[in-house]
């Protein structure tokens, strides 16, 4: 039979795995600011967009994104950064599954829009949470 595990251990391991939801989150919501430029082509032809249209569908997750970061972080504070992080995380899940059934250009540029908010919603906890994440036995200094 193994010794048991300090009780600190077992704090230290959530915190890393919670580290890593939060890694994981933060990376797939700025994939998502670059990765439609390899669809691109496709859309125009499936979507018969042309590229003012297109360009919306690039700069529609960018703009909602940033002019709502301050408000993502404000509702965090007052609503609780897990339960907005968590909302946020399913509302990006959601608006990701309208983008890839869209049918025309319009219904794509507006799931792009919600998909920005709710990685407006992601971003602001994810990085305070990150801070906290860090075991107390790493000592805290700038990289």
């Amino acid at each position: 039979m193994a010794p048991p595990r300090p009780a600190q251990e077992g704090v230290e391991d959530k915190r890393w795995w919670g580290l890593g939801v939060i890694c994981v989150a933060m990376f797939i919501s700025a994939m998502d600011m670059t990765i439609v430029n390899v669809a691109l082509p496709d859309m125009s032809s499936d979507l018969d967009a042309g590229i003012g249209e297109l360009q919306w569908v690039l700069d529609a997750f960018l703009v909602s994104l940033a002019g709502l970061l301050l408000v993502g972080n404000g509702l965090a504070d007052r609503f609780g950064r897990r339960r907005v992080f968590l909302l946020g995380l399913v509302g990006f899940a959601v608006t990701s599954v309208l983008a890839a059934v869209a049918g025309t250009v319009g219904e794509l540029i507006a799931a792009r829009v919600l998909m920005g908010m709710a990685a407006a919603c992601v971003m602001p906890p994810a990085a305070v949470k990150a801070g906290r994440a860090r075991p107390p036995r790493l000592p805290r200094r700038a990289c």
